[in-house]
């Protein structure tokens, strides 16, 4: 049998010979197709009833030969492609290690903070010709010189029955001139005496004014519109000669009013608003610079009132009379310094100043008419908060710290109340060394 399939046996020599053999099987009945196979050759055998032809095949010795692991009973170059594989393989999942560790580093800080109140007060000079001065800027100081009058009248007021008073027109349709002399009486309708405060002369077909009033103080002298006849004339002339009123008469009722310093207080502050009103007017005559803004001034400003304190008047007068004043000034300039003057109180280079309001406040604490300038007083507030822009705290001032480390530089700056630090993965002990993968957050105290 060992001849009929020729194995071959480990340690025998490649280039021993071996016989070949060959063999001829005639099937009569069928055609038919036969493969032998042998481990030194395959044979096919195409047969029909009478013959057989023999295919022969190259032997197992005449193919390339593969060297066969005896322990696995695998071909020796799959065991290579296997080991080939696997040590790839390996070296890839240590590299994909290697990069997910470093890409997966990361450390967040977290720092909150108060703000911190910072301000600053100053004085700008304005006038027409700057100086080197950093707090002295060219503007304008313009002034005018007016006055005005005004009535007011008494807020208070007591029980004091006088004569009701007013004016009549009285009309002369007769053919002769009629005079009246004072204290001539007028009847109303309803049967209230008046007198005429002063004579009058009416001429004929014409009418004159006169003012009466109540022969008794009371309210019965406070009656309504209406005709007036004259008792000392006849009955024919009192229908051609006649007083009427369009008014009522009033001043009877027993209430006149009482001068008090806050009317007076207030009197004199609402002329100082009108005559300031009227200087504004008047100034606008005046072309301001472009971009300036303007302040208004009162100069030397005198309100007087014509009434004393416990006066009993029904209204009293105020005269006001000063010198009305504006400064116009470089608003961006201005605003520009106080925003450096409080930048200036910042605690540290690390804060930037939030500033409380939009604007400055500005006022006028002097003016010099004469020489044309200014003092104005300027008030700037605003918060100093951290700059995340701020070197200190940008990621690379991280790099490679501890967690100690990064609280003891940060909790140094003024304003910081707490700082978390956390490193992913939790197991490492210092911060990446690359800036991306550290992260700075600022929060502010509410």
């Amino acid at each position: 049998m060992r001849d009929d399939l020729d194995l071959p046996i480990d340690g025998e020599p490649e280039s021993s010979p071996r016989p070949k053999a060959r063999r001829k099987v005639i099937i009569r009945k069928k055609p038919v197709k036969k493969t032998v196979s042998s481990r030194r050759h395959t044979a096919v055998y195409s047969m029909e009833d009478e013959d057989a032809e023999e295919i022969v095949r190259p032997s197992f010795h005449e193919r390339p030969r593969i060297s066969i692991d005896a322990a696995t009973n695998v071909p020796r170059k799959v065991n290579l492609y296997r080991r080939l594989a696997m040590t790839f393989l390996g070296a890839t999942v240590v590299v994909v290690g290697i990069i997910a560790f470093f890409t997966f580093q990361q450390a967040n800080i977290k720092v909150a903070q108060d703000a911190i109140p910072v301000a600053a007060s100053f004085s700008a000079e304005i006038s027409e010709s700057s100086t080197t001065s950093t707090l002295n800027f060219r503007g304008l100081v313009v002034a005018v010189t007016t006055s005005t009058e005004s009535l007011y009248r008494p807020s208070t007021t007591i029980d004091k029955p006088g004569k009701a008073h007013g004016k009549l027109t009285v009309r002369n349709n007769g053919g002769s001139p009629q005079s009246l002399v004072a204290t001539t009486r007028f009847l109303s309708e309803g049967g209230v005496l008046f007198r005429a405060v002063n004579a009058v002369s009416i001429p004929v077909n014409s009418s004159a004014t006169v003012e009466v009033a109540a022969d008794k103080p009371g309210a019965s002298g406070d009656i309504p519109a209406g005709k007036f006849t004259i008792p000392g004339l006849n009955a024919a002339q009192q229908k051609l000669v006649y007083g009427e009123s369009d008014k009522p008469m009033t001043g009877g009722s027993g209430k006149v009013g009482v001068v008090t310093q806050g009317d007076i207080d207030k009197a004199q502050e609402d002329a100082r608003k009108t005559l300031l009103e009227i200087g504004q007017r008047e100034l606008t005559s005046v072309k301001v610079p472009n971009g300036d803004d303007v302040l208004y001034a009162t100069v030397n400003i005198k309100a007087v009132s014509t009434a004393k304190v416990g006066d009993e008047v029904s209204e009293f007068k105020v005269v006001t009379s000063g010198t009305m004043a504006y400064v116009a000034y470089p608003k961006n300039a201005l605003f520009a310094a106080a925003d450096h003057e409080v930048q200036t109180k910042a605690p540290t280079s690390y804060h930037k100043i939030i500033f409380v309001n939009d604007a400055p406040a500005i006022s006028l604490q002097s003016i010099d008419v004469v020489k044309k300038s200014a003092i104005l007083q300027i008030y700037r507030e605003g918060h100093a908060v951290l700059d995340a822009r701020s070197a200190a705290l940008q990621p690379s001032m991280f790099m490679g710290q501890s967690r100690a480390q990064i609280l003891e530089q940060i909790k140094s700056i003024k304003g910081v109340t707490n700082v978390e630090v956390t490193f992913m993965p939790p197991w490492i002990d210092r911060a990446p060394k690359v800036p991306a993968r550290i992260m700075v957050e600022i929060n502010q105290n509410k």
